[in-house]
């Protein structure tokens, strides 16, 4: 939601990718109180089934423990499936028109409201051909049936429309394996199936004694459906093999371990397990040990083959945990349903957690399947995919993280309709290196040249260098970049008066619209594809980075035109009152208004989504705001109380507002998966004499953490991350998972169910049930990096040396480098010596325990060592 992470590993999301797939997920029947998170995340589970039995509805729908836990797990971005179960065990099914009938439409009127539109699939009826008596099974079980499916159907079309996310199926036809189940009654199941539009398969529940067995439910069910029909199977099982089994012999090599009777039974073992839970070896050991079960270990992984062989399986549930109703009364007749189960909590004592130990044999296939199954669903579509990629805001910027001194209402929405991240990381403490990391999957530092980019230098990601968008593109993706690149152009010497290339649309873009560089470095143009806008032929551009072109002014000669001053670094040529850094001549026409700019860059974006509405698109929105100069929209000046920097936080979140009801007004908010996050920390003084500083007063733009922007203590790396995406992502959820931009590749390729070349993606993980909200195991460590900035005159450049930080649970090691450096005020983070500090007690890396722990030390060195000479951390 899958690990949703791994994430997927484990999330079953998309169809029209991989057909043969279908997902897999877990099943509760009506035990709801056992459902457990931790299970589902150990397992990687993304679906969960439940069945509710409807004359409990009596006692109050909205209060029922199924509903709740349906829901609730929908909530937090689990796929749900619910089956509403009629028994009819001692009586007649009720006739039309009568009270009995319309007190069954009445129980149905008090549950659909609570769950279309929320759950995403819902099945009339549980077990019809089960749950009724025997000379009751004929046509007056689809009379009744039929009518609950019609009730279903108006209700979705008046209530929920057209876009409605909750499928109907009907319910699950048992034991076609016997003939004496294929009647005129199944038939006309079958038959209102096909001939229903509104209903998109049906269930069966193939509980049996051989693979093969399964194979006539198969084969009755798809001639009868409609081709773009699918099945569901929310129960599945080998129980009637277990069963013959019980009263067999346990076998003799157990006995002889655990000292039982040799002469004890299969059955008595079990029994002797529920009565007193056993330790997981000894469990595993009776099963391992017994020809009967061990042969059959993978059922599982071989049942899910055949059914998505088929092509046409939606989602299958299989038994998840061991209730209450499979173990009372255990004996030699029982059905033995305890042994399906992936955990076993009857039968197997608890893990030191207290959450339930896995049964012998299942988990291990039930994952794996996970992944198998991650591009196959009932979606009707890829999800459209957002990133908006801040540029220095950081951790204390937002009030949707506890800040009081600012308010971002429009981002502050956004989190609550998703998951807010704790822990997450950008690549790198400076901007050029965090986009390399996010569009390749590499780390930055893998590569050479990968510091804070002028603005002419060369095209850092060459072509035919794996890319997001490219991985993207070839998943059926429209794929456009709106905002800001500094990622280079060109070959070494740009023609900006020419067509430029290699850039964003060479490695995978099918559309770009955005700045060469920063704000505040020069040509301070817009490029749409390949081309400067606006640009007069006549007034060419020129642009240098070490000497003086042209005869235009800079901020060095004229800082009485300046709108406010800047240091020698930023003193360069004026444009627009602000001077900036390089030398540039002509192409005055083209050259923005940084006041407008934000707005010219959300109308693009518009634009981008507005037009590609109809199909899958990936927008990557980087914006400016708040990196320097801070030069925000009249009607944003003054909004923060913060001076320019403030303020421009607040045009920023205006922007990601407007972006969003653009979304909601084109009817594609619910399809779109939102992204959003920061290149780095933060920053207040960077070059301008903007009163960042003086005006901040009480607010701490890296919240707890120390540093920002430039720094490889947490402040520079540690950045707000949301993501949302309304029935999937779990809503209003905050996240401790450590997650860092350059696992987007990997999981945003397991969300469309795209395969990874091996040499690809080096250092990006699969993190994707972590964003789902659907995990809290994100990664085991993240390697952070930055460059020393040294300023020489009016000249500032990168030292050279990458330095080097290791994220591994609560600890942090900053690799030994240099004396002590800062650079516009923020703390670099630099010792000749290693520091080791804990995060959990010492947020603010205050306490270096390096000397104090010097064993760990040296480990998580030497794992940072590894990393750096092996060429890839990924998998």
């Amino acid at each position: 939601m899958r690990r949703f992470l791994a994430a997927c590993a484990a999330i079953v999301c998309l169809s029209g990718v991989a057909q043969a797939q279908g997902a897999l997920g877990a099943n509760y029947n009506e035990h709801y109180e056992d459902v457990d998170y931790r299970d589902l995340e150990k397992a990687d589970a993304s679906w969960v089934r439940i069945f509710l039995t409807m004359p409990e509805l009596d006692r109050g729908a909205a209060e029922h423990g199924v509903v709740r836990t349906t829901l609730d797990a929908g909530s937090r971005g689990y796929r749900t499936i619910l089956s509403l179960k009629w028994p009819f065990p001692k009586h007649d099914f009720p006739k039309p028109g009568s009270a009995e009938m319309k007190q069954e439409f009445a129980r149905l009127d008090t549950v659909l409201p609570l769950v279309m539109g929320k759950v995403d699939i819902l099945v009339i009826g549980n077990e019809p051909y089960i749950e009724s008596r025997e000379a009751d099974r004929d046509l007056d079980l689809n009379t009744f049936y039929e009518a609950m499916a019609a009730r279903a159907i108006d209700y979705r079309a008046q209530k929920c429309g057209e876009g409605c996310k909750t499928r109907l199926y009907m319910g699950a036809l048992n034991r076609l394996d016997l003939k004496k189940n294929l009647t005129q009654s199944a038939d006309r199941w079958m038959e209102y199936v096909r001939a229903t539009p509104e209903i998109e398969g049906v269930d069966i529940h193939p509980h049996i004694d051989s693979i093969e067995a399964s194979k006539p439910f198969l084969d009755y069910i798809l001639p009868r459906m409609r081709a773009e029909q699918k099945f569901l199977v929310t129960e599945f099982s080998l129980v009637w093999w277990w069963k013959q089994n019980l009263t067999k012999p346990i076998p003799a090599a157990y006995a002889k371990k655990y000292g039982v009777p040799a002469t004890e039974q299969n059955w008595q073992a079990i029994k002797a397990a529920l009565q007193q839970p056993v330790a997981k070896q000894q469990w595993d050991d009776f099963l391992s040990m017994s020809p009967w079960f061990e042969s059959r270990k993978h059922y599982l992984r071989n049942q899910m083959k055949m059914f998505r062989d088929t092509g046409r399986l939606a989602v299958a549930t299989y038994g998840f945990k061991q209730g209450s109703s499979m173990s009372n009364n255990f004996g030699p007749e029982k059905t033995p349903w305890l042994l399906n189960s992936v955990f076993a909590p009857r039968t197997v004592k608890a893990n030191p957690d207290g959450s339930a130990a896995a049964n012998y044999a299942w988990i291990d296939d039930f994952k794996a399947l996970q992944k198998e199954g991650t591009a196959a669903s009932t979606v009707q579509r890829k999800p459209n995919i957002v990133v908006i990629y801040a540029d220095d805001l950081g951790y204390g910027d937002l009030s949707s993280y506890g800040v009081t001194t600012i308010r971002t209402p429009n981002i502050d929405r956004l989190a609550a309709s998703g998951t807010r991240f704790v822990n997450a990381h950008a690549p790198s403490a400076t901007c050029t290196p965090s986009r390399y990391a996010l569009l390749t999957g590499d780390y930055a530092w893998r590569a050479s040249g990968t510091q804070i980019l002028p603005g002419d230098a060369p095209a850092l990601i060459r072509p035919g260098h794996f890319t997001l968008p490219m991985m993207l593109k070839k998943a059926g993706y429209a794929t456009g970049i709106v905002g800001k690149w500094h990622l280079g152009l060109g070959n070494g010497k740009v023609d900006w008066n020419g067509e430029i290339a290699p850039g964003p649309l060479e490695i995978g873009f099918d559309y770009g619209f955005f700045m060469p560089a920063t704000l505040d470095r020069v040509p301070t143009v817009l490029i749409e594809n390949r081309r400067v806008v606006n640009l007069d032929p006549s007034d060419p551009i020129q642009v240098d980075y070490r000497r003086k072109v042209g005869s235009e002014p800079t901020g060095a000669e004229h800082p009485e035109l300046l709108k406010f001053g800047a240091d020698p670094e930023h003193s360069n040529t004026i444009v627009n009152g602000i001077s900036r850094i390089g030398y540039m001549t002509g192409g005055k026409a083209a050259r923005w208004t940084d006041e407008q700019l934000s707005d010219q860059l959300l109308g693009k974006a518009i634009e981008f989504v507005t037009a590609r509405k109809e199909e899958p698109f990936f927008l990557y929105f980087p914006v400016n705001e708040p990196h320097v100069p801070r030069a925000p929209h009249p009607r944003f000046v003054g909004s923060s109380g913060m001076g320019p920097r403030g303020d421009t936080i607040v045009q920023f979140d205006w922007t990601v507002g407007a972006l969003l009801k653009k979304l909601e007004e084109l009817g594609i908010a619910d399809d779109t998966m939102v992204i959003f996050s920061s290149d780095n920390g933060p920053i207040l003084f960077d070059g301008y004499n903007d009163q960042a500083v003086e005006r901040a007063g009480d607010h701490t733009p890296s919240g707890p953490y120390r540093s920002g922007k430039y720094s490889i203590y947490e402040g520079g790396t540690r950045v707000p991350m949301i993501v949302s995406w309304p029935g999937h992502v779990r809503a209003g959820h905050v996240s401790k998972a450590l997650i860092d931009h350059v696992d987007l590749v990997a999981s945003l390729a397991a969300l469309v169910g795209q395969k990874l070349p091996r040499d690809a993606a080096v250092d990006s993980f699969d993190m994707l049930a972590p964003l789902m909200g659907r995990s809290e195991r994100g990664r085991e460590f993240v390697v952070e990096d930055t460059k020393l900035m040294v300023t020489t005159g009016a000249t500032v450049a990168s030292s050279g040396a990458r330095i080097l930080a290791l994220r591994s649970g609560d600890w942090k090691l900053i690799r030994g480098s240099v004396e002590p450096h800062e650079f516009h005020g923020n703390e670099i983070g630099t010792l000749p010596k290693h520091q080791l500090y804990n995060l959990a007690r010492d947020p603010g890396e205050r306490e270096n325990l390096a000397e104090k722990m010097p064993d760990l030390t040296a480990r998580l060195a030497a794992m940072l060592d590894e990393f750096e000479r092996d060429g890839r951390s990924a998998p």
